[in-house]
């Protein structure tokens, strides 16, 4: 019996302590790595308990965090290129924090001691472009791997104090709050997982885990896709790296010595052959380029390492960071493959003169690693990273916290004015009030016009919706109406079935632009375009009109095919007169059929609505139409051709915006069919249309115009010191259009007042952009056709 209460004791003691015997003997240690010579934080160091596998890497900044159940007596610390360092832990358990100073190896070359960096450099950029073909690893082939990846996007640089307010105390319930203090808000969160088998003609892809979490009012948006594009995957391989609409150059162009100060920092033999550590720097801080360091293995002059960043100073707004780390890993065949694929954006409007102040931020980060690299042929390895408990826990909360916030009043109200804004509809059960940008307008013909629609909206049916609009001039005294039935049908909904019927106010020349855009309800006329930076907005023309509509899309291919009929009625502003005779009335009836052709553009989906993003390619698109008139007792036909190119792109010096349009008809027409150049239509900026020009001041049957707009970098402000702290770019257009007209035309109607065509209308201008970071200021001239009847 006293044994057992001896045993009984011993244990109740022992669980006593228990708790805090474990707590002692957790050790936590947590630090920073920088490098000696330059006092640089030194990225994907491995970091390990001495004699374990317990181990981690440091991530952009230096950072590493190691968590062990045991105490242990010393880290390693080893990189490529630096000595191995070992740290002597503290002998007491818990949780500690080291600041960790490398040395860099001291086997450097006697070679490039003695080589000048520039020559050396020069050498080096031009080895590694001669072998970049082969190196490119999205040209490798013959492996496999396991590739995952974590993307994510949250706010951050928020005041504490902000959270407070009583509006936002869900925010304040589910934020993230950061050992730091740092508060977090997730936005959308993803995980995925893929096993990729590339051979030389065909690269085939499993997918593991595909799990994600975005708040509603970002996946509405399709904010994910957006960023696809004007965020994509970069690759150092290529001279340009296209990020944000602007080129950016790579410290691996082949004109890399033009914009980069390079420092050949060391040169070590590593199992292969020689590396050479490179730092770069731009020659000038505005324009857009990176600074950081690379890895450049020597036999194959492959790129093995690099840390890339926009400096904070660079031309570029509402970023305040970016960077980029990629390595790589050599495969069988002596080349290298990628092991890691990180990036950081840090999306933050600068006030002028904020001076670094910390504002609201967004932050994306997006990191994708590969494991089992291993040839074809080989048996799978078992290598597979693992994630560290505490990193999984940490996605897990982050995850979560998206899924908690989706859930919050604040996040369901932000979603609906999001929707409102951006689609223009009001949701009420299964009904969609809206568009709401066109209730109210006004215009020389109707006076103001308030305007009813509405539609069945997306609960009613994803793929169908009936609507119409009611409307009155009080300038006219007439009602406008409208009704249109839509269907989509197909697995990605690629065909698309329309029929529409509107009695409307038409702008007059406008016709070919609206079936270009697909615009088909109404005449989309609303209080903003109403407004005019001094354009007259008379020539309108009262229809009633059917139009059917098909159309099939897939893969950068649009195949349109609108048939119609119009009534269309003379007014005060615009009269149907043949000498002696007025007439009251036009009937037509036509088809139209269009071809849109795009390479890699990608497109956002919402309900009826398609908005194509921005691409590097041409966007062509050729419209035939064939129809037939009648004028009182005269009738005719008419066939009619356009071709339009549209090609916007970026490159090292700036951005340009060109397109080109020409239209031919055949046959005798009244002239409100006849082509004429297309003016900016109320306060929207319009890069492809005019800025001096009225409607109907040219009439042609033969048309062609061209438009040609140049956003630079700061070609000449980035060069004039204080100037260039304002970040101001250079901005020049020139708009050129040219027609001609046959006299056949009058045997219709009569002519209004037009200038001839007999010489090209010319129009250009230059400006400053980026004043304040968001306003534009331009000064345009008319350069011929000045003293024309109808000029601005």
């Amino acid at each position: 019996m006293k044994n057992r209460l001896i045993v009984f004791i011993s244990l109740l003691i022992l669980l006593c302590f228990m708790p805090k015997a474990n707590a002692q003997t957790t050790n936590i240690i947590t630090g920073y790595v920088y490098s000696s010579d330059d006092r640089m934080p030194v990225a994907d160091a491995n970091v390990m308990f001495e004699n374990t596998d317990i181990s981690t890497t440091t991530d952009s900044v230096g950072f590493f965090r190691l968590t062990s159940a045991k105490r242990h007596k010393a880290i390693i610390v080893k990189m490529l290129g630096y000595d191995d360092k070992r740290v002597r832990l503290p002998k007491d358990a818990g949780e500690h924090n080291l600041t960790i100073e490398i040395d860099k190896q001291s086997n450097m070359l006697e070679e490039v001691a003695i080589s000048p960096p520039k020559n050396l450099m020069k050498d080096i950029l031009q080895k590694f472009q001669k072998n970049k073909k082969q190196n490119i690893p999205e040209n490798l082939w013959g492996f496999s791997s396991e590739r995952s990846e974590i993307d994510k996007l949250y706010l951050t640089n928020i005041n504490p104090k902000t959270l407070k307010a009583k509006v936002l105390s869900e925010i304040r319930q589910n934020a993230i709050y950061e050992t730091d203090s740092t508060v977090v808000v997730p936005l959308h969160f993803s995980e995925r997982k893929d096993l990729i088998k590339t051979a030389e003609n065909d690269t085939s892809l499993q997918n593991i885990t595909d799990r994600q979490s975005t708040l509603d009012i970002i996946r509405g948006a399709r904010l994910t896709q957006i960023m696809s594009v004007y965020a994509p995957k970069v690759n150092f391989y290529d001279d340009g790296i296209l990020l944000l609409e602007k080129m950016f150059i790579s410290p691996l162009s082949q004109n890399g010595l033009l914009y980069y100060d390079y420092v050949v920092k060391d040169s070590i033999l590593d199992d292969y052959s020689r590396v050479y550590f490179i730092r770069f720097t731009p020659k000038n801080d505005k324009l857009l380029t990176f600074t950081g360091d690379m890895q450049i293995e020597g036999g194959t002059y492959a790129l093995k390492y690099i840390n890339a960043s926009i400096t904070s100073t660079a031309n570029v707004n509402f970023v305040r960071d970016m960077t980029f780390s990629q390595s790589f890993t050599r495969l069988d065949n002596g080349r290298y493959f990628y092991t890691a694929d990180n990036s950081k954006i840090c999306f933050m409007y600068d006030f002028p003169f904020s001076f670094d102040a910390q504002y609201l931020s967004a932050i994306l980060e997006k990191n994708v690693s590969y494991a089992n690299i291993h040839s074809l042929d080989s048996p799978l390895s078992t290598d597979t990273v693992v994630a560290p408990d505490i990193q999984i826990d940490t996605n897990q909360h982050f995850a979560s916290s998206v899924d908690n916030l989706n859930n919050t009043n604040i996040q369901k109200t932000a979603r609906t004015v999001a929707d409102i804004l951006f689609n223009g509809h009001i949701h009420v059960g299964k009904l969609d009030f809206g568009n709401i940008y066109g209730y109210l307008r006004y215009n020389a013909l109707e006076g103001f016009r308030p305007t009813f629609s509405m539609r069945t909206g997306k609960k009613f049916s994803q793929r169908f919706t009936a609507g119409g609009y009611f409307g009155y001039g009080f300038g006219d005294k007439e009602f406008k109406y409208g009704g249109n039935v839509q269907l989509l049908l197909g697995e990605d909904e690629e065909h698309y079935f329309g029929l529409f019927y509107n009695n409307d106010v038409y702008r007059l020349g406008y016709d070919t632009k609206k079936l270009l855009a697909g615009k088909l309800i109404g005449s989309d006329e609303n209080l903003l375009t109403s407004l005019s930076w001094g354009q007259r907005y008379d020539q309108l023309l009262h229809k009633q009109n059917a139009i059917l509509s098909y159309y099939y899309e897939r893969n950068g291919l649009k195949i349109s095919i609108i048939p119609s009929v119009s009534e269309i009625y003379a007014n005060r502003f615009v009269r149907f007169i043949r000498g002696d005779e007025e007439f009251s009335q036009i009937n037509t009836a036509s088809v139209v059929g269009i071809l849109r052709l795009s390479f890699k553009q990608e497109r956002l989906k919402s309900f009826f609505r398609r908005v194509y993003l921005s691409t590097q390619y041409p966007v062509i698109t050729l419209l035939g139409e064939v129809g037939g008139y009648r004028v009182g007792y005269i009738q005719g036909k008419y066939a009619k051709l356009t071709a339009n190119v549209k090609y916007n792109f970026a490159f090292d010096l700036g951005k340009v915006y060109f397109s080109a349009y020409g239209t031919k008809i055949w046959g005798r027409v009244p002239y409100i069919l006849l082509e004429q150049p297309i003016a900016t239509q109320g306060v929207w900026h319009n890069s492809h249309s005019f800025d001096l020009i009225n409607q109907t001041e040219f009439l042609s049957d033969l048309y062609g115009a061209m438009f040609f707009r140049y956003y630079s970098n700061g070609l000449i402000f980035s060069h004039i010191p204080f100037v260039k702290e304002f970040n101001l770019r250079e901005t020049a257009f020139c708009n050129v259009a040219w027609g001609t007209i046959s006299a056949r035309h009058t045997q219709v109607l009569d002519f209004p007042l037009v200038e001839p065509f007999d010489k090209p209308y010319v129009e250009a201008g230059v400006g400053v952009a980026n004043i304040m970071n968001i306003l534009i200021v331009e000064s345009v001239w008319r350069i011929t056709h000045r003293n024309a009847p109808n000029a601005l």
